[in-house]
Formats: structure tokens, C-alpha cells, sequence
């Protein structure tokens, strides 16, 4: 197999960084379908927190299977967000070795930085994108 040489001047093979990533993967999927798993036992909750920026509007599901589906995406999703800082910290840890030893003294304000701003993003989304959305196409429908 070919050999790759790190910044440190030591070799990995090709296999060993495929068996590494692969064992990230791993940790990822795990992650998500257990951070899904514990967001659909408290999806009742998660539902309510979710339908409030739609001021009492009531949602229809066209097939008969809307129901389900609309619940496992509430799941995967939240499962998703809340395994973001986790996938940034494995994708991070996953690189670093490549990194410069500039850029490795930069690395922890950068990984903190990407997961305010993850945060940053979501609140937003909650609290001003949704609302503002909901009302220009509930007005648009008059």
C-alpha cells in the first residue's frame, strides 16, 4: 500500500488512514442515531417547541404515512444538530495531524468559533427566519 507522510515526518499507510476514518464514521453514525433515539423519546416536547413559530396554524399530511415521517425527520434532524459539535471534533481531529503547527495553535478558537456560530445559526433560524417566513406566506395566501 502507499505510504503517506505526515507533517511530523512519520508514515501512516493508506490503510491506516482509511481504517481511521472509517472508525470516525463510525463514532458520527452513532452519534446521530443516538442523539435521534433520545430526540424522538421527547418528541412531544420537540414537536410543541417546533410547531410554536407557526402561531397556532395546524399542519396537514397528505399521505398516510405523513405522520411517521414527519416525526422521523423532527428525530433525525434534531439527532443531526445536536451530533454537529461531535462531527466537527472527530472531522477536526481527523485533519489535524495534516495541519501546519501555525494553524494547529489557531485550531481550538476555530473549533469553539464553528460551533457559536453553529448555535448562532439555529437560534436565528428559530427565532427570526421561521417567523418571518411563516408570515409572508400566510399572507401571501390571502
Amino acid at each position: 500500500m502507499a505510504a503517506v507522510q505526515t507533517l511530523e515526518g512519520s508514515t501512516m499507510s493508506l490503510g491506516s488512514h482509511l481504517k481511521e476514518f472509517r472508525t470516525k464514521l463510525f463514532v458520527v453514525a452513532a452519534t446521530i442515531l443516538i442523539f435521534s433515539a433520545i430526540a424522538y423519546s421527547f418528541r412531544d416536547y420537540l414537536i410543541h417547541a417546533l410547531m410554536l413559530p407557526l402561531n397556532g396554524q395546524d399542519l396537514s399530511y397528505l399521505t398516510p404515512g405523513g405522520g411517521f415521517i414527519f416525526i422521523f425527520k423532527i428525530s433525525l434532524g434534531v439527532g443531526f444538530a445536536a451530533a454537529l459539535p461531535v462531527i466537527i471534533f472527530s472531522l477536526y481531529r481527523f485533519i489535524r495531524p495534516a495541519l501546519p503547527e501555525a494553524a494547529q495553535k489557531h485550531s481550538g478558537r476555530m473549533l469553539f468559533a464553528s460551533i457559536v456560530l453553529l448555535l448562532a445559526g439555529v437560534s436565528f433560524g428559530y427565532f427570526v427566519a421561521i417567523p418571518g417566513a411563516m408570515n409572508f406566506l400566510l399572507g401571501f395566501a390571502d
